[in-house]
């Protein structure tokens, strides 16, 4: 549960402590950024999977898993992109825009989220211990 709300937010950090001074520099950021972020997602998916497996925990969530799934094929795209030499096609480029609205932004959904998955598997609990006599 610590690792699935610390490392959104570490890579927040991450992105919002770079400083970029260039398009070619915001490239490479994002392409590093999501390298890490791939990373994370495919170890908090085996994580989250192999912790369902064992039994039920806060993060051991079919929902939490399609997010790092999704995170992940994400991210492997967004490297893709912005892997290698990097052309500006359009007018404005800003590669690290994409990161600017959601670095920060994700990190705090997952924290909801974990925070919401915590009180209901507590109030679960309480109902299941309660409805056996388990007091």
């Amino acid at each position: 549960m610590v690792a699935t709300v610390a490392i959104p937010w570490a890579l927040a950090v991450y992105f919002m402590r770079s400083h970029t001074t260039t398009i070619d520099e915001d490239a490479r950021l994002v392409a590093a950024f999501h390298t890490k972020a791939a990373i994370a997602a495919a170890a908090l998916l085996v994580s989250t999977v192999s912790l369902r497996l064992r039994g039920r925990g806060v993060t051991a969530t079919i929902p939490f898993a399609l997010t790092w799934a999704v995170a992940l094929g994400f991210s492997v795209s967004q490297i893709r992109e912005y892997s290698g030499h990097y052309e500006c096609r359009d007018g404005l480029c800003m590669p690290d825009f994409g990161l600017l609205i959601t670095a920060v932004p994700f990190a705090v959904v997952v924290s909801v989220a974990v925070v919401c998955s915590a009180v209901i598997t507590t109030i679960e609990r309480r109902a299941s211990d309660h409805l056996s006599g388990d007091e």
